[in-house]
Formats: C-alpha cells, sequence, structure tokens
C-alpha cells in the first residue's frame, strides 16, 4: 500500500467524488456494464473509478460484481454521517456565527436541538418562546444578555407563584433593564432575585428542570434565535456556574452603577 493510499484524507476525497458510484454498490453486488449505465459515466471514467476504489479497499470483486468491502462500508457511513453534520452547521452558520468561537456546545445539542428564529411572517418567534419558557419552568435559571425587556413581565409574574428564579447579568444590562424596565426590574431586585456578573457574558442559557435554551445575540445584543433543546442539562448547569462565579446578588446600592457610561457597552463583534 502506497503513503497516499494509507492517508485518511486521501480516503475521504475519494468517497467524496465517487459518492454515486458506491452507493449503487451499497445496496447489491453490481457488474460494471450495470454501474456505467446507473451513474451515467464512461466507461473510461468507472474503470478509473473502480481502480482508484480497489487500491484503497473500498471494493472488491465477486463472481456476481462489485461490493463493498467492510471498510469501504463503514467509511461511508462515517462519511455520510459527517456531511450531514457538516451541512446541519453550515445551514445554521450565521446564527451560530454568534456563540463565542471557544464555546464548548456539546455534539447532542448541536446535531438535535431545534433554532428557532425570527422570519417575515414572525419575526417575534424567538421571544415568545423564550417568555414561554420563562413561564413553564417550575426552576429557573437564565443567563441574559439581551437588551430587551420583553421577557421581564414574565419572570416577575413568577414571583407571586414562590417559584424559584435567578437572573444573571452584566453591567451593560444591568443598566439597560434598569433603566427601560424599572418597575420590574426593582421587584426583581427586591425579592433578591437578580445577580450582577463581573465578566461580560457573551452567551445567554435557559435552563429549566427539563428544558435549555441557548441565547443567540448579535453584535448590537438583540435576540435573534434560540437553539432550544431538552438535552444538555449538563452542560447548561456548568455553563451557568461558570457565568456566575464572581457574581453577586443586586441591591438599591448598585443604583450608582448606572452612571456606567453607554460607551462602554461591548459589542459581540468585539
Amino acid at each position: 500500500m502506497t503513503e497516499e493510499a494509507m492517508d485518511p484524507f486521501a480516503v475521504m476525497r475519494l468517497i467524496d467524488d465517487r459518492r454515486s458510484l458506491l452507493s449503487q454498490i451499497e445496496r447489491e453486488s453490481v457488474d460494471k456494464p450495470t454501474l456505467v449505465g446507473r451513474v451515467d459515466c464512461s466507461r473510461s471514467t468507472v474503470d478509473r473509478a473502480i481502480d482508484q476504489c480497489l487500491q484503497y479497499h473500498l471494493l472488491e470483486r465477486t463472481d456476481n460484481g462489485y461490493v463493498l468491502t467492510f471498510p469501504g462500508r463503514r467509511l461511508l457511513e462515517i462519511y455520510d454521517r459527517y456531511y450531514t453534520e457538516a451541512e446541519l452547521i453550515t445551514t445554521r452558520a450565521e446564527l451560530l456565527s454568534t456563540l463565542p468561537a471557544d464555546c464548548a456546545l456539546p455534539d447532542e445539542l448541536l446535531w438535535n436541538g431545534t433554532i428557532i428564529e425570527g422570519d417575515s411572517v414572525d419575526p417575534g418567534k424567538p421571544q415568545r418562546t423564550l417568555r414561554q419558557l420563562i413561564e413553564d419552568a417550575d426552576r429557573l435559571t437564565l443567563s441574559y444578555p439581551v437588551f430587551d425587556s420583553y421577557p421581564i413581565d414574565s419572570l416577575v409574574d413568577r414571583l407571586a407563584g414562590d417559584r424559584p428564579t435567578e437572573l444573571l447579568i452584566d453591567l451593560p444590562c444591568f443598566e439597560f433593564l434598569s433603566e427601560t424596565a424599572t418597575e420590574s426590574y426593582e421587584t426583581l431586585r427586591d425579592h433578591d432575585a437578580v445577580a450582577l456578573s463581573e465578566t461580560f457574558l457573551e452567551c445567554g442559557i435557559v435552563r429549566s428542570e427539563s428544558e435549555i435554551a441557548v441565547i443567540l445575540c448579535d453584535s448590537q445584543r438583540q435576540c435573534c434565535g434560540l437553539l432550544h433543546a431538552t438535552t444538555g442539562q449538563s452542560w447548561a448547569k456548568e455553563l451557568y456556574r461558570r457565568q456566575r462565579v464572581g457574581a453577586r446578588r443586586v441591591d438599591e446600592s448598585d443604583e450608582a452603577t448606572r452612571s456606567v457610561p453607554r460607551s462602554t457597552v461591548h459589542s459581540f463583534s468585539q
């Protein structure tokens, strides 16, 4: 076997190039004339493809035609799986690019989570979904880096039912909420439900006993979507714990921090 044949990337490039041919052999043994007809290629092209696949031990010849080998079938499965996963990321790339580059989003959430975003018909869908998550949870922790007071009243309503609630915000968001949703914010503060992070929150997380959602924010700190799932609880709990380190409960003495100039508000693109 040559050095090139041992290169796993060369094998995957070959599978990518010859996927249509391999898919014909995947289902049943096929002879060369039948392959030429099925893949709509010249005989010379099929000859070359078969020779390459034989060299990399993806195919073998039998009395009934060509069949996939064990490594050929497994590598094809791997190729198809990761092609699907790569396609999933690329179709979500615009929204997912709002997350920090080092965000350790678990695979189970990335592959199985549901992206909720607004469109021309329903631009407020992420915000309404977030509010519904807040209203339905028995226990709720929420880190909230968004300049939007829309869900704050739902947090206040939770207090009437004595349901455990904590809102984690950073200084720019503290300034925004205390100015634009003053009464609701003060109610949360007076019920000891607000924690102030000393560090900048680059993404938000909603966590209840059965659901989680990652809050996706654009560079202006507007909610542009949610990644919602019923899995990933351990990851969400750990992310919130890290965001919560060093945070303190907010009280009336913190009103002095409202003098923080708006120029100190960070952009997610920085």
